[in-house]
């Protein structure tokens, strides 16, 4: 802290003369104090410099509020308009620059200057120096086309990505200069006063000056899916994580509960979310395996192609005139298939498609081919195997027993089905909306408050009205589950759900009750309170919920089966503390509920004076349940040779229950056996992990550091490794699996600039398609690279042994021209490749293991059947070009040039010549332009 105020001094000391200036400015103003004060903070310097502000950044939370003002050159109304544009240009823009954008021509060379079409460009430029004006222009087109086909789809892919960024916060309310006003938010600067509500996300870095009940969640950031209880302590040691900053706000993060203010220390780049951003944004792309061959296999044909061309030169003894140059461009030609990267890439692109349909967004092309090899899915849990909806699914009634709730989701439709009552001799019994309504009317439970048991309807009654009451939530139904809005903590919205699905809302005791005194969740105490009036009786009426243990303390009785108070006894603490572990056992986080009337009550009530001899009415169980998918996605994956593994933040009781449920761990299984605490696997090293027999299927507690360990454990057993995330913690992660892929609806924007593949609807079952539709797409391509090189194969055959026919002038003759051979590769070749590049997949696909890492595409059955189909090709192209010729009679053209758009049975009619060299034939059908000799000469010959 010394360091902390010296670094400060130091800072104002650097500005000493122009402060000296500052405050004989503001003393010539006058007497008037508040005045002066306004006038002071307009005229002050910009403070600190900015080549400074990374040092204070660390230091904010172990200042006071008092030194923090001081430090930034503000107060608690804010800074002035001209102090945000000084500081506007001095720091930025609040905004994140997200790594550089792409530039459009610097991506368009990069496609155009390939290994495959820089042979061809080579082509082009000696097509010109020979005058082939027509074969250079075709050429030049073909380049361009598949230029920008690649440029077009890559272009278009990054692009989209624009549309998904949702993290940062539109508007924010900031204080400046005494007036709230709402501004942009990337128009936040440091010094200003940020108004936090319910809801809200926090727009910047900030030091917290004032909250009333704050609860922030920064799973965003930390990984900790409970939310914050913030606070405004004076200071705070400087070595404490980022997730124990109590009077700090962080950006990116979200507020789940009450209100707060406080003063923007960090913007932009500066914050902690855009220095993870820039950590992510430095590291660069890993090229795939298809990638790296195909790189390797553009060089091997560029090489070819070049030596084949040296080879033509070569048998001409390196004289090089028209015929012989056109002859080398004719076999560089046919060494590439230029139709390949065009067909792959719509082959990727329509892949795209198909995926963008089922609720993914491929960044990358190449991500769908990386699926093909995926050997292990390290999956979160919230959002992605469960829906990230927490609602109640179990509970306990106090003398009726245990209940399950059904319902799905947010969706306020549901019933409370009973099993056994616990000591009443009742039938099991089904409560609904209609029927809790009928029950609730007839009691005339909200206005029955007459006695210190006035309320004592049966304890679901009570239950329903202490989850809504209690309850800070708010939750707008809607006809369908989808349409159904929830703003607050996902605890309470559950509780809210809860009530709403037996029909009881806050909205039904409008002008009937009123709350006056709040004592909200505390981390420490584990509980909260509220006070209601009835507005007919004036009598109060207290509710508690919290931790069973928290609740039971502030209890002396319950509510029996006969809806009488009881006192409670040790043997029924058991029998509540054996139905919490039941339910905690299967993963669910337990609350308990009580309620008293209160004939005690005054204005200056404290929270011991409330929670004391409450009367319990039960315990509800929360968690967030699995996809309806989720099972049938991973018994898929596992039939595919797929390892789905859960790496989560949550409890191990509840990561282990909820894979349980969708079979990631065996239902018999012992659920230690196949999981493990997140600090447990950080603490290996490298040769622990890997002497382990298998890796653990669930990890729990887990921090970004034990997922990033966790596939570098993979990696090093030869997996190929998918990894989710949605929060910025989770960003590194996904740069170093093979393929990242981030959730599009509640995912950061800088884990979507980290990611191959962002999921629009956040669901396992998409990752499973993808995997697919990669397997697809890498057969597919195998399929067409077979086609397409097999007509090269054949090409080059008949040119080289085309080389070996001479005609009477003893020159080489080629079979094909430089422009017939771009019609094969493009019109006649390509067409049928695009046809088996969007192949259906094979029956089997998901039902055999996927691709061995580092497996080349070029396998030896691929090699074998290149070569044989492509020598059959040739020899069959030399066939029936010889026994073209065979049938082919020359006439006397009478020094005309001639191509073969002149060799019809009409035009050599009645020619008797038969003394012409065979060879010469074959120069009249290669489309030679030769000057034929007359017919005195011929009879001489």
């Amino acid at each position: 802290r010394t360091k902390v105020r010296s670094f400060a001094h130091r800072q104002f000391g650097v500005m000493s003369s122009k402060n000296n200036e500052w405050s004989a400015d503001v003393a010539s103003q006058g007497n008037n104090a508040a005045e002066n004060e306004k006038y002071a903070l307009s005229r002050r310097p910009s403070f600190p410099r900015t080549e400074d502000w990374d040092s204070l950044l660390k230091c904010f939370h172990t200042l006071s509020v008092k030194d923090v003002f001081k430090s930034i050159g503000s107060n608690v109304n804010g800074i002035t308009d001209e102090t945000a544009a000084d500081r506007m240009e001095q720091f930025g823009s609040n905004e994140l620059k997200g790594g550089k954008k792409v530039n459009p021509v610097l991506l368009f060379l990069q496609h155009l200057f390939s290994y495959l079409l820089l042979l061809l460009m080579v082509a082009m430029v000696f097509s010109i120096i020979s005058q082939e004006y027509i074969e250079a222009g075709v050429i030049g087109f073909i380049v361009l086309f598949n230029a920008t086909v690649g440029f077009l789809q890559e272009y278009k892919s990054e692009q989209t990505l624009a549309a998904l960024k949702s993290l940062s916060a539109s508007f924010s309310t900031v204080r400046r200069g005494g007036e709230i006003l709402e501004i942009n938010s990337r128009d936040i600067v440091p010094g200003d006063i940020i108004i936090l509500e319910e809801g809200d996300i926090v727009p910047a870095d900030l030091r917290l000056i004032e909250t009333s009940s704050l609860e922030i969640n920064e799973a965003t950031l930390t990984g900790e899916a409970a939310p914050v209880h913030k606070v405004i302590e004076e200071r705070i040691n400087a070595e404490e994580a980022l997730g124990d900053r109590a009077n700090m706000a962080y950006s990116g993060c979200v507020v789940t509960r009450g209100r707060g203010e406080g003063v923007v220390v960090a913007t932009g780049q500066r914050t902690e979310l855009g220095k993870i951003a820039q950590k992510v944004s430095k590291k660069g792309s890993k090229a795939t395996r298809m990638q790296i061959e195909l790189r390797k296999l553009a060089i091997s044909l560029f090489i070819v192609g070049m030596l084949l061309g040296v080879l033509v030169l070569g048998v001409h003894s390196f004289v090089v005139d028209k015929e012989v140059s056109m002859y080398a461009i004719s076999l560089g030609v046919a060494a590439i298939p230029e139709s390949l990267m065009a067909v792959l890439t719509l082959a990727m692109a329509m892949g795209v498609k198909r995926m963008a349909k089922c609720g993914a967004v491929v960044r990358k092309l190449t991500a769908l081919e990386s699926l093909s090899s995926t050997t292990d899915i390290c999956s979160d849990k919230t959002g992605t195997l469960t829906q990230a909806k927490m609602v109640v699914a179990n509970g306990f009634a106090c003398g009726l027993g245990a209940f399950a709730v059904q319902g799905t989701g947010w969706h306020p439709v549901g019933e409370v089905k009973f099993s056994v009552r616990n000591g009443c001799t009742e039938e099991n019994g089904t409560i609904n909306k209609g029927k809790f309504e009928r029950e609730l009317l007839s009691s005339e439970l909200l206005r029955s408050v007459e006695s210190s048991t006035g309320m004592n309807s049966s304890a679901i009654h009570q239950l329903v009205l202490c989850s809504t009451l209690c309850n800070s939530a708010t939750v707008t139904s809607a006809s369908s589950a989808e349409g159904t809005k929830a703003v607050g903590d996902p605890t309470e919205i559950a509780l809210e759900c809860f009530a709403q699905k037996l029909g009881f809302t806050r909205n039904s005791v409008k002008g009937t009750v009123l709350m006056t005194v709040e004592f909200p969740f505390d981390s420490v105490v584990k509980k909260m309170t509220r006070v209601y009036k009835n507005e007919y009786s004036g009598k109060h009426v207290a509710y508690l919920k919290g931790a069973l243990e928290a609740v039971l303390e502030a209890s002396s009785f319950y509510l029996n089966c006969n809806n009488e108070v009881t006192e409670i006894t040790e043997e029924y603490r058991q029998i509540l503390f054996s139905e919490m572990n039941k339910m905690a056992g299967r993963g669910l986080r337990v609350m308990a509920f009580a309620y008293r009337n209160m004939d005690d009550f005054n204005e200056d009530i404290t929270r011991d004076d409330v929670d004391n001899h409450m009367i319990l009415i039960g315990l509800l169980g929360i968690y967030d349940p699995p996809r309806d998918e989720a099972k049938e996605s991973v018994e898929q994956s596992r039939s595919a040779g797929i390892n789905v593994r859960m790496v989560t933040g949550d409890h191990p009781a509840t990561a282990a229950a909820i894979a349980q449920d969708i079979s990631i761990l065996s239902s018999g299984e012992d659920p230690h056996a196949g999981t493990m605490v997140g600090h447990e696997l950080d603490r290996m090293s490298k040769s622990q992990l890997d002497d382990l027999l298998v890796l653990p299927r669930v990890v729990s507690r887990c921090s970004p550091d034990t997922k990033v360990n966790l596939i570098h454990a993979l990696h090093r057993r030869g997996k190929v490794v998918v990894m989710t995330g949605d929060g910025v913690n989770d960003a590194p992660a996904l740069k170093s699996a093979d393929i990242g892929v981030a959730m599009g609806q509640g995912g950061s924007d800088v884990t979507k600039e980290a990611a191959d593949i962002v999921l629009s609807d956040d669901n396992i079952s998409t990752i499973v398609k993808a995997i697919k539709e990669g397997r697809r797409i890498s057969d597919n391509i195998q399929k067409f690279i077979v086609h397409l090189l097999t007509g090269n194969v054949a090409q080059v055959i008949a040119l080289i042994v085309g080389l070996s026919m001479r005609d009477r002038y003893n020159e080489a003759v080629f079979p094909m021209s430089p422009l017939q051979i771009l019609w094969l590769n493009m019109i006649t070749i390509s067409p049928p490749a695009l046809s088996l590049a969007v192949e259906k997949a094979e029956a089997d696909i998901m039902e055999r293991p996927p691709r061995k890492k580092g497996e080349s595409l070029f396998t030896k059955d691929i090699i074998l059947d290149i070569f044989v189909y492509g020598v059959l090709g040739g020899a069959l192209t030399l066939a029936s070009f010889v026994i073209a010729i065979g049938f082919v009679n020359p006439v006397q053209l009478q020094n005309e040039s001639y191509t073969p758009a002149n060799l019809s049975a009409p035009y050599w009619e009645n020619n008797s010549v038969q003394d012409l060299a065979f060879h010469d034939y074959l120069g009249i059908y290669c489309n030679q332009r030769c000057t034929l000799p007359t017919e005195e000469a011929c009879e001489e010959m």
